[in-house]
């Protein structure tokens, strides 16, 4: 009886034991396969705006540089007036610190210190305690102004430049002749200005010269027409530098058939 019960627990036994006797957990997947499951360390997330007490701070913007700006001006101002540069620097007002000197043959030069970006006019005003100017370079064109620059140089007034004019077609005007004893000095000339021209210089009605300073010249002109014989330069003129009858108020010409201009008129 024992005999029979010991073989038929036996089996019993070693099915328990192949089943659940061995307690041990078996290795992971990642272990058998020889990969490591040890995850990478991620970084630290960089900072979004910069630690107190190192803000960046910009770069003021540069003081604007000190230009020198030469002057040769040629300008018949008449007496008692003189050639001042009036701008942003000066509030638009002439004053003495900005006044040029005068020089033989009516050349106003002078050196100024300004600043690179100042804008400005030449203008002509009283010598002795200016006020109000008189007469502005391009007239009263505000949208005409220098700008001071790097290099910059004023070489000459500026005048507004006129509407182009067509000359009188044959048989509109009459015929004006002229002989003027004039010395103008080198480098200028006599012009004959007036309405027709818009009362600026044009090398259309410039005067020829012949030898004793003579100029002479036949010009047809619109019959009617008013004018004045003025000095101005003889290459590329652009301003009248002398007027007969200089600053008086004195009537002007008037062209007519037959007129001969024999002399300048003087105050």
């Amino acid at each position: 009886m024992k005999k029979r019960l010991l073989l038929t627990l036996l089996p019993l036994a070693f099915f328990v034991a192949a089943c659940g006797g061995n307690n041990t957990p078996a290795a992971s997947s990642s272990h058998a396969t020889g990969l490591s499951t040890t995850s990478q360390p991620t970084s630290s997330a960089q900072p979004t705006s910069a630690p107190a007490g190192d803000e960046s701070t910009s770069e003021p913007d540069p003081e604007p540089a000190e230009v020198i700006v030469p002057f040769s001006v040629e300008y018949d101002t008449g007496d008692g007036k003189g050639v001042y540069a009036v701008g942003s620097f000066s509030d638009w007002a002439p004053a003495a610190e900005y006044r040029l000197d005068w020089s033989d043959g009516n050349i106003w030069i002078g050196t100024l210190t300004l600043t690179e970006g100042d804008t400005f006019k030449l203008a002509i005003a009283e010598y002795e305690n200016p006020t109000e100017p008189s007469a502005w370079e391009w007239g009263d064109d505000e949208t005409h102004v220098r700008t001071v620059t790097t290099g910059y140089t004023v070489t000459g007034w500026e005048v507004e430049t006129p509407d182009p004019v067509d000359p009188p077609e044959p048989g509109e005007g009459v015929t004006v002749s002229f002989n003027v004893n004039y010395d103008t000095g080198i480098g200028s000339s006599v012009y004959v200005v007036g309405d027709f021209c818009d009362w600026a210089v044009s090398a259309d009605y410039v005067l020829t010269w012949s030898e004793g300073n003579n100029w002479v010249g036949e010009i047809e002109l619109p019959d009617g027409a008013e004018f004045k014989l003025a000095i101005a330069a003889t290459e590329n003129p652009t301003t009248v530098t002398r007027w007969e009858w200089q600053g008086s108020e004195h009537a002007n010409r008037v062209a007519s058939e037959g007129l001969t201009v024999s002399g300048w008129e003087v105050e």
